[in-house]
């Protein structure tokens, strides 16, 4: 079932004639390019899931899941803590669902990281408390666990710990670094996954 996580299934799903069949007619079927997008944190679908959610959303407003109320509260609201909510709503449904119930650890994964990356975009200075409940741990696993986020992020930033907060500055190079890096990433990826179901779909 790993084929549906792949990027040539995404690719298939967001090419425009696929797309607009199903934010126009099937829009339950966005939960699995959500799921999908988070999960091979493809930011060219998450964001063209984010101008669906924005453009159409009196008629999403009248079929919206938790699926799409999840990333609205990422990347419209900035609502952390609901997003976190709408998360264990998802969990329980993709328990459920023959063709999400294996992708449950890694969805969580990456959303968080998400969550916690927008968080990290917004605030330069954060609370150990505002972010604990990513975490699920106890106060020095959470410091533990933010740096090594922010490092992962940006391997160069100038973290500073100070009482219940932790502050780093990073300078506009390296966030632009990092997001042509994940693009080239992201691009490199698809293009082997293509070439490899070329060469063995006749197999």
């Amino acid at each position: 079932m790993t084929k549906f996580n792949s990027p040539l299934f995404l690719d298939t799903l967001f090419n425009d004639k696929y797309f607009s069949l199903i934010e126009s007619s099937f829009i339950y079927l966005l939960k699995y390019l959500i799921v999908f997008s988070v999960i091979n944190r493809s930011r060219k679908y998450i964001n063209k899931l984010k101008d669906t959610i924005l453009k159409k959303k009196n008629f999403i407003s009248n079929h919206k899941d938790c699926f799409i109320t999840l990333l609205e509260n990422i990347l419209v609201n900035f609502n952390s803590k609901d997003a976190m909510k709408n998360l264990e709503e998802c969990k329980n449904l993709m328990k459920n669902d023959y063709f999400l119930n294996e992708f449950i650890e890694p969805f969580e994964k990456k959303i968080k990281e998400f969550i916690l990356e927008n968080y990290l975009i917004l605030n330069e200075c954060i609370n150990i408390d505002d972010v604990k409940f990513l975490f699920n741990e106890n106060e020095d696993e959470t410091k533990k666990n933010l740096t090594n986020y922010i490092e992962y992020f940006y391997p160069n930033a100038k973290i500073k710990e100070e009482n219940k907060k932790i502050s780093y500055e990073v300078d506009d190079e390296e966030i632009n670094n990092y997001y042509k890096i994940k693009t080239e990433d992201l691009y490199s990826l698809t293009k082997t996954m293509v070439e490899f179901f070329k060469e063995n779909k006749n197999n």
